[in-house]
């Protein structure tokens, strides 16, 4: 009986659409926090904060990415603004993180500097510079940051885009018997382009390419810095991680998520 229990549980799980997934949980106590510097609660707050948006928008970006260039013209519109939406997300957030992290006198650069691999020389301030070196190599980060992340265009900013003399600019719309599913995607089209040219004026269509490789580049490098940092912060201050607690839940794989833009009401 336990045999075919065994094998029907089997059979479930290998056709399900879920994988396990294993955390290690970790707790400092109320009396262990209250304890730290002012500097370090802050430091080890905010950087877990930062990871936390920066992974969730990376992933996001990723799925809406998934199949994009399957479907009718509107789902692929559709797709393409939520992705370049959500690509506009993640732009803005790492360059608040560089706000916080750039300067000279930063606590969140300190951090990094003491507890990213403290077993290895010079490591922490290595990966400093590092990505100091990788935000000031993406020159269009700021204006695109300025004029595109949660601000709307003015006349000046999109004029260029406008009369660019490689666009045939057309203006297409579909009203969904709902408003939800409501989509204009030139305007869309327009906005993004706009953008584009920021990071690549020669090329603009491949401008967000472009823009996509080196914003993930950036993400990896902060999130690396900032995962790593915190392991070695609570490890050495807090607790150690051999004293985690091992969890098993689940969820679907990654690559099976989409991110349908129409949506039956």
């Amino acid at each position: 009986m336990k045999m075919k229990h065994r094998r029907k549980q089997w059979y479930q799980n290998r056709n399900s659409d879920v994988r396990p997934i294993k955390l290690y949980h970790q707790k400092v106590s109320s009396a262990l926090f209250a304890a730290l510097l002012e500097e370090d609660r802050y430091c080890l707050l905010l950087a877990g904060h930062i990871h936390d948006e920066l992974n969730w928008l990376q992933r996001m970006a990723f799925i809406s990415t998934r199949q994009q260039n399957l479907g009718s013209s509107v789902e692929r519109g559709g797709k393409m603004m939520q992705t370049t939406m959500l690509v506009r997300l993640l732009l803005g957030k790492l360059w608040e993180f560089n706000e916080v992290f750039s300067p000279q006198n930063a606590h969140l650069r300190a951090f990094v500097v003491k507890y990213y691999k403290p077993e290895e020389k010079d490591a922490g301030s290595n990966k400093v510079r590092e990505i100091l070196a990788a935000f000031e190599s993406q020159e269009w980060l700021r204006s695109a940051r300025n004029k595109h992340f949660l601000h709307y265009p003015k006349f000046g900013d999109i004029k260029d885009a406008l009369n660019d003399a490689n666009m045939e600019w057309h203006f297409e719309s579909f009203h969904g018997k709902n408003s939800v599913n409501t989509f204009y995607p030139t305007a869309d089209v327009l906005a993004n382009y706009s953008w584009f040219r920021r990071v690549n004026v020669e090329k603009p269509t491949s401008g967000f390419e472009d823009a996509v490789d080196a914003l993930i580049g950036l993400t990896r490098l902060t999130l690396d810095a900032l995962e790593v940092s915190i392991a070695h912060f609570i490890d050495v201050n807090l607790v150690q991680f051999r004293d985690s607690k091992e969890i098993t839940l689940s969820g679907p794989p990654l690559r099976s998520l989409r991110l349908p833009y129409l949506v039956a009401i």
